[in-house]
């Protein structure tokens, strides 16, 4: 069943994973019934993103938001829940900066277990929300992370605090 399918994706040991899931529970079955429209499914009528594109492309040859997710995510909510967008978005904008803290923090301390848990965190969540570029610049901070390379983690995070900024200018613009 795809509600299932979908719930797996969340499913872990973790207490946060677990919060989400059980939040997420009802969208997925929800979006699982037969009559209901699931956007880019089979049979899918939709024929372009309502996401400008003009606010999730950057510089760099990857969009700054995967316009896909950003569409899926709108939709997720349904007619039951359509602030539900605005409400993970505002989530994420208040919750990444302290997120990216621990994260410098561990840089700073030279801490390799601490910079893997901080970066898999945001990995997680900025892949989440489409942020597919600074998803994957978290990546390597989590492989330098568990390679106990910590220097290697350094420049990365040059990079993502340039591209956290470009993700929050582009998430704000969408609400």
């Amino acid at each position: 069943m795809r509600g299932e399918h979908c719930l797996d994706s969340v499913q872990s040991h973790s207490p946060a994973k677990a919060q989400a899931r059980r939040a997420l529970e009802p969208i997925c079955k929800a979006r699982s019934s037969p009559t209901r429209h699931c956007p880019g499914g089979a049979g899918s009528s939709r024929s372009q993103s309502s996401v400008p594109t003009s606010v999730i492309m950057s510089d760099s040859p990857r969009p700054v938001l995967d316009p896909e997710v950003i569409e899926n995510l709108k939709l997720l909510g349904g007619d039951d829940d359509p602030a539900l967008f605005r409400d993970l978005v505002d989530i994420f904008l208040k919750e990444t900066p302290a997120l990216i803290a621990k994260l410098e923090d561990a840089l700073g301390r030279g801490d390799p277990h601490a910079l893997e848990r901080a970066a898999h965190s945001l990995k997680s969540s900025c892949a989440n929300l489409g942020a597919l570029t600074l998803s994957a610049q978290f990546k390597e901070m989590e492989l330098a992370g568990r390679a106990k390379d910590v220097e290697r983690a350094r420049p990365v995070m040059t990079a993502s605090r340039r591209e956290f900024a470009a993700v929050q200018d582009a998430l704000k613009s969408l609400l």
